[in-house]
């Protein structure tokens, strides 16, 4: 709980601050009637073009009679803080910095009033952004739905201007992570990747197998010179695919998710074809995610990578189970939230999502009447609990149309039911839950979004072992002996997160990357570069 410690939990020392009206020395009297002149102001407070929030300001400067915050050898510091910004993929010309540094040496009280409202207005900012990240994920995508981290810009910013070293202070208040940190050291690897010219582009063509010569395989060779992965003892001008770049071709294949051949085809090519300028940005956009997920994930928690098409359960800090998952296609996303498994089902009946039902089943049941009944699908007349079945084969399915909706579609328990043995229930507003599959093939492709949103398990059966620690193994395989449903719930809810994690930083400095498969990365930088042109604040959260 370090970091809301540093954060929001100083609210003792902040709220004296607050409830103290101090008031301005003789030496800052001229400075306090500037400020107050400035916050006075009707028509906003707009310096250097930079708009201030001033409703913020006034909740800060009021109480203290207007006195400024910042001397000078507590804006030095700051503004090594607020130097720091781009190490954290923010935009440092958030932060007012030309406008502050401007104003370090003119002793007049205009100018300085002036610097104390900017340090302060870029403090408040700044750590409004590493506390809880620059976008409001709510407000950013209605498929996310993470617990809110509000920030308190005025606690915030008060609670600066009273820690011992404000830069350390600041610092802190970014996610503790490991892998958050981890993240930010291959940011700037990747800055200065860019800033070097990035990496060549590697054209569409053919497939280069090992022993092949072709002129592609040079543009392959610089590529992987340019991020750090071919040796520097392996030749960059060789048109020959030997062994030696064959092994850093799997090796970067591995780290992206792809089957690793050593053959460079079309996924390969993709990869090797990305920017550094948009594996940069994904960079970016992942930093600003960790800032939204929450301090402490738990002492035992379920992760769902979705672009990974990964799981892993985490208990003290380390993965017990993994296992490869299918998440939503395209068309039909998995969302990122978090809840928490409260119960098991095992041998569970499916309920078809009205959506499912009229894009999928619906087109089947009009070329082919008996559809529901060779699939073991029972149709109800409702969603009332006492509507009654209705032989599927009396219903002209060409004339239902979006009246679809109105039916109920039902398909139990059985080997051919897709939610496999065992459903685990995690209450979420769209609907979406973990489940056991009857289509194991799956696990085996690279690219694994083929679901309707929820999340299909490799191993279910061992998750449930795992979630079900305390049963013998005995009394759960009796649950799997037969298609009898039974639901279990869990002594102890089990916290559960689908996260977005295109990229991360393992413990051995290795980089992964994986497809942006639903474009979140792009809109997500995107919104970044929107809210930094407005200059946000996230005052208001």
């Amino acid at each position: 709980m370090r970091r809301l410690a540093v954060g929001l939990g100083m609210l003792g020392a902040v709220g004296v601050a607050r409830g103290v009206a101090a008031s301005p020395g003789p030496a800052d009297a001229g400075v306090a009637a500037a400020i107050a002149r400035r916050l006075d102001a009707t028509t906003g407070l707009v310096i250097d073009g930079v708009p201030l929030e001033v409703p913020v300001l006034r909740a800060i400067y009021a109480p203290r009679a207007h006195a400024p915050l910042w001397p000078r050898d507590r804006v030095l510091p700051v503004l090594q803080a607020l130097r720091q910004a781009p190490t954290h993929g923010l935009d440092a010309g958030l932060y007012h910095l030309q406008a502050i540094e401007r104003r370090l040496e003119t002793p007049a009280d205009e100018v300085l009033a002036e610097r104390d409202l900017l340090v302060s207005d870029a403090v408040m900012r700044f750590a409004v952004h590493l506390y809880s990240g620059l976008v409001v994920p709510g407000r950013w995508s209605t498929e996310v739905a993470l617990p809110p981290r509000p920030a308190d810009p005025v606690a915030l910013l008060l609670a600066t201007s009273l820690a011992t070293d404000p830069q350390a202070y600041l610092a802190a208040l970014a996610p503790p992570a490991p892998a958050y940190h981890r993240l930010r050291d291959t940011l700037s690897r990747y800055q200065e990747i860019v800033r070097r010219g990035g990496w060549p582009v590697i054209p569409d063509g053919p497939s280069l197998h090992p022993g092949m010569r072709d002129p592609a395989v040079v543009l392959v060779r610089r590529r992987l010179r340019a991020s750090d992965e071919l040796p520097p003892s392996e030749p960059v001008d060789s048109p020959v695919y030997d062994a030696g770049l064959v092994a850093a071709v799997k090796a970067f294949q591995e780290r992206h998710g792809l089957v690793a051949d050593g053959v460079i085809g079309r996924g390969t090519r993709a990869a090797l074809g990305v920017s550094a300028a948009d594996r940069l940005a994904q960079i970016v956009a992942n930093l600003e995610r960790w800032r939204w997920m929450p301090e402490d994930f738990g002492e035992r928690y379920v992760r769902v990578n979705i672009p990974a098409y990964w799981l892993e359960v985490i208990e003290a800090g380390r993965p017990t189970l993994e296992m490869p998952v299918v998440v939503g296609r395209p068309d039909r996303r998995t969302p990122l939230l978090s809840s928490r498994i409260t119960q098991l089902t095992f041998n569970p009946s499916w309920t078809i999502p009205v959506r499912l039902a009229r894009e999928d089943m619906l087109p089947r049941a009009r070329r082919n009447p008996g559809y529901f009944r060779a699939k073991g699908i029972k149709v109800y007349g409702s969603w009332r609990d006492d509507a009654g079945v209705v032989d599927p084969e009396t219903i002209d399915w060409a004339s239902v149309g979006g009246g679809i909706g109105g039916l109920k579609l039902r398909q139990p328990p059985g080997p051919t039911n897709p939610l496999g043995r065992v459903k685990f229930h995690m209450p979420n507003g769209f609907d979406v839950y973990l489940h056991d599959t009857n289509a194991k093939g799956l696990m085996g492709q690279p690219h694994r979004a083929r679901s309707s949103g929820c999340v299909r398990l490799g191993e279910a059966l061992k998750l449930a072992d795992l979630l079900l620690r305390d049963w013998s193994p005995e009394r759960r395989a009796g649950l799997t002996r037969s298609w009898q449903t039974r639901s279990v719930p869990l002594a102890e809810p089990v916290p559960v997160y689908l996260v977005y994690e295109t990229v991360w930083t393992d413990t051995r400095g290795e980089v992964h990357f994986r497809e942006d498969v639903y474009g979140r990365d792009a809109a997500l930088v995107r919104a970044m570069e929107i809210a930094a042109r407005r200059g946000e604040s996230r005052s208001r959260t």
